[in-house]
């Protein structure tokens, strides 16, 4: 079977760069870079990560060419674990409120989700078009069999910044 035609298969784009730092290339290699791509494969089939962002734009494109059945099938309900980061960093409309919940209606004991936010449970509502219905209805189903990791303290980000300037600053 040829590899670019397999469904989980990673873009030639995406590949293309990967390729080079992998151990295996072209020609000598090849069969080490073949299997390489059949890891990165398989991988990319159990977990899937996807920005908030990118996740509304990709689910509202899907909708417009009127996709979003079998977008769903094959990139939301298909892997093991999707991780949907950055919650609440870009507030939702009404639509894309009711197309994220979509997709946790759809994995809801399913499959596993794993989300990451900044906002507190009591502030949800402002990321979901402050519809409290819709908000309480996708927190239930997020919730229901969830381990929660709350995560405090400094930036690791920032940590690297601050240590940066106190040594650039003057004395």
């Amino acid at each position: 079977m040829n590899l670019a035609h397999r469904r989980h298969d990673i873009s030639d784009p995406v590949w293309s760069r990967l390729e080079p730092h992998l151990p295996g290339r072209k020609g000598t290699w090849c069969g080490i870079a073949r299997d390489n791509r059949q890891f990165i494969n398989a991988v990319f089939w159990i977990v899937r990560f996807i920005s908030t962002a990118d996740l509304m734009l990709q689910l509202s494109i899907a909708k417009k060419q009127e996709h979003l059945e079998a977008y769903l099938k094959r990139s939301i309900l298909s892997p093991k674990l999707f991780v949907i980061g950055e919650i609440g960093y870009l507030p939702f409309g009404r639509a894309e409120a009711n197309l994220f919940f979509n997709v946790i209606a759809k994995r809801y004991e399913q499959g596993r989700v794993m989300v990451t936010s900044n906002l507190p449970f009591s502030q949800c509502s402002t990321a979901f078009a402050d519809d409290q219905t819709l908000t309480a209805a996708l927190l239930d189903r997020l919730l229901h069999h969830a381990h929660i990791v709350q995560i405090s303290g400094n930036s690791y980000r920032l940590k690297g910044k601050k240590q940066q300037e106190l040594y650039l600053s003057p004395i």
